[in-house]
């Protein structure tokens, strides 16, 4: 009977003395393909699938999905208002807001043109949310921002017709919580980036209070210039100017 000494290929085992092959499935933990893995809730990929539907760059639902043919028995569907609508007054368990251009598309003849490049758009979009959530993922503060009320809020910074598709205000008191809480967020980090730049200013002067003064003795032992000579005064007088305007400014 063979003692197997076992050599491992992607699918199977196969000892190298008798032979023997057999099936044997492994679940790769360092290929970023070999689902499934065990991932976290992405905050990032979340928005990104939002903008993706807004865009126009997602299919929409399955085939399959119950709310194709439901839509299809809806009357009078002329605007993203009136698919909103409609979806909310259906029972189905997964209503898919975040499709509705796709749904206006597909039931009506209402169009917009967007003003901007689409992946320009998506990358600006995209961008903005990872700082504020860079910003809230340090900030310690508890629970995060509502994905429409940023996404309506970047794209309406852009003057895009595409904020017809968006969910409309509906929560006056959530829609200025989250308002004051983004602009807490703006002076942290403002306060974060203006106490960084006077330390660094403060660096820059203190190099300047020490390299300035020796124009002089530059001048004057490498230059040739006698010591009373006008020129040397001259980068005095600017020495002391730029430390003046210097000290100023830090104040």
């Amino acid at each position: 009977m063979c003692d197997h000494y076992w050599l491992e290929t992607s699918y199977t085992k196969v000892c190298n003395r008798c032979g023997l092959e057999t099936p044997f499935l492994t679940l790769s933990e360092w290929d970023a393909h070999s689902a499934p893995l065990s991932r976290n809730y992405d905050r990032q990929r979340r928005f990104q699938n939002k903008v993706d539907r807004l865009l126009g760059m997602h299919q929409g639902p399955q085939c399959g999905d119950p709310i194709w043919k439901y839509l299809e028995t809806c009357p009078n569907l002329r605007c993203p208002s009136d698919i909103r609508n409609a979806i909310r007054r259906s029972s189905l368990t997964s209503k898919h807001y975040d499709c509705i251009r796709v749904f206006t598309d597909v039931f009506t003849t209402f169009r917009v043109q967007p003003k901007h490049d689409v992946h320009r758009l998506k990358k600006y979009l995209c961008d903005q949310f990872n700082t504020v959530h860079q910003l809230w993922a340090f900030s310690g503060q508890q629970g995060f921002f509502s994905y429409d009320f940023l996404l309506r809020k970047y794209v309406e910074s852009t003057d895009s017709p595409l904020v017809v598709y968006l969910k409309p205000r509906t929560n006056k008191r959530r829609h200025t919580m989250y308002t004051k809480k983004l602009a807490r967020l703006s002076q942290r980090e403002n306060k974060r980036c203006y106490h960084n730049s006077v330390k660094s200013h403060s660096r820059c002067v203190s190099a300047l209070a020490l390299t300035l003064p020796s124009l002089r003795q530059l001048a004057w032992g490498r230059g040739g210039l006698a010591e009373d000579d006008p020129r040397i005064r001259n980068v005095g007088l600017l020495v002391n100017h730029v430390l003046g305007r210097l000290n100023t400014t830090e104040k």
